[in-house]
This record gives C-alpha cells, structure tokens and sequence, in this order.
C-alpha cells in the first residue's frame, strides 16, 4: 500500500509536468489524516498539491514512515520550483469513482484529478 501512495504522488508530479526527481534542498515532512485509506490517499494527493501549487515545492524520494487506515506520515527530500516549472496546474485530486482495489500483494487505483 505504501508503493500506492508514492507512485501516486509520482503520477500526480508527472502529469503536473514536473520532475519527482531532483537534486533536494532540504527535509521536509508531510502528515495527514483521513477518514479511511481511499480518503487518507485523496488528502495525501492535496496536501502535496497544495504545495506543489501554492508553495512551489515538490518531494522526491518519498518514505513513508506510518501508513495506517486513517493516518500517514512521509518524509523526503523537498526543492523549490519556479512558478513556470509547472507545465499543467492540477486543483485537486477528486473523490469521483476514487477507490483502491487489491489483488493478491497488488493494490491499484484510479484517480481523476480538476485541472
């Protein structure tokens, strides 16, 4: 469940244009609580939005450090971007048909971001 939730915040960098990948300038760390896991990666997704958008950072090398149904906590290597850095400006990750399915030691999920 864990690689989910980083591979989503990757796909989610990936589709803003922006590189999750990067020389990193400092440590930061990302907590967020949710109702339950489907909630927990839709806050998750937001938060870094949020300062993807607003705070012109992105995190690579995400470790998550907690992961319950209702909690996270990750950590990684932060960097500041300019405001052009960012090819599509992507609002919110949306609760629309959010859901996350598991097969056998596979989990997946599909996820409709505003732009």
């Amino acid at each position: 469940l864990k690689a989910l939730f980083i591979n989503a915040a990757r796909g989610m960098y990936h589709l803003a244009g922006v590189s999750s990948k990067g020389k990193a300038e400092e440590v930061a760390s990302v907590k967020v609580e949710g109702l339950d896991e489907v909630d927990l990666l839709a806050r998750w997704l937001n938060e870094l939005l949020y300062r993807l958008n607003v705070k012109y950072t992105v995190l690579h090398n995400i470790d998550i450090k907690i992961l319950l149904p209702n909690k996270l906590h990750a950590t990684g290597n932060q960097s500041h971007l300019k405001s052009a850095d960012i090819q599509v400006e992507l609002k919110a990750a949306t609760y629309h048909n959010l859901k996350i399915t598991r097969e056998g030691k596979i989990f997946s999920t599909e996820i409709i971001f505003d732009v």
